[in-house]
């Protein structure tokens, strides 16, 4: 049974959140109000979203609060600090030990219908700081995978032998960007848009010696997640 004290502790915790991130919504209104050429439109396709996005967050307050990297890249447009956006926690210095491990996926042995539970066929993986994850990309470390890059298809953007870091929660394409897909007996890296008045997909290749598929319905294409990260040596 709930005591009297616990529930009010934890309602002033939602008011105390509640006060963040509408503290966060004001300051990314005002920065736009402020701007002579910035408007909801510019900063939502800064972010890659539709136009209305952030007139949205703003005005309806949706989403409640921004993903974390957004709010980081609206501060560094506006050359402000970035912890102007962070909440309390947010900007809390990173703890020696945390480190999560994230699972590699492998370049073969899939099967049609697997990619939704291909978590369990993972075979290495790598350490990251959690604080780093969170802080660049606020997303939870259970839906990141690991993948190297085989093939040109998606050059100069990702080479062979490139890691990129997959978002397997994220498989909504309404948001152009680059996916990971299921092709063949591996997972393939491929650019993503959404035809303005067909509403079907676009499946292209950045290396244009690769034929693009321009009339593809969601339910024929196997999404994996999204690709967010990516890392390559130089040298």
């Amino acid at each position: 049974m709930q005591t009297r004290t616990g529930s009010q502790g934890k309602n002033q915790g939602r008011r105390l959140r509640q006060s963040e991130e509408d503290r966060i919504r004001q300051h990314i209104a005002a920065l736009i109000a402020s701007s002579d050429h910035d408007g909801f439109a510019s900063i939502s396709k800064l972010l890659g979203r539709g136009h209305s996005y952030l007139q949205q967050y703003v005005r309806r307050g949706s989403p409640r609060l921004l993903r974390q990297s957004d709010r980081r890249l609206i501060a560094r447009h506006f050359g402000i600090d970035e912890s102007e956006l962070l909440t309390p926690e947010e900007k809390e210095p990173m703890a020696e030990d945390d480190l999560l491990f994230i699972d590699r996926l492998p370049n073969n042995g899939f099967s049609p219908g697997q990619a939704p539970e291909i978590k369990s066929m993972t075979v290495s993986g790598a350490a990251f700081s959690g604080a780093w994850l969170r802080r660049w990309f606020a997303l939870n470390p259970e839906a990141l995978s690991l993948v190297t890059i085989k093939g040109d298809s998606m050059a100069p953007t990702l080479l062979h032998g490139d890691e990129v870091l997959i978002d397997r929660s994220d498989r909504d394409p309404t948001r152009d960007g680059i996916f990971m897909l299921y092709i063949g007996a591996a997972p393939c890296p491929k650019r993503i848009t959404v035809h303005p008045v067909t509403a079907m997909l676009v499946i292209s290749s950045d290396n244009a010696q690769y034929a693009a598929f321009d009339s593809c319905r969601r339910d024929e294409v196997e999404i994996i997640g999204r690709v967010v990260w990516v890392a390559r040596r130089l040298a």
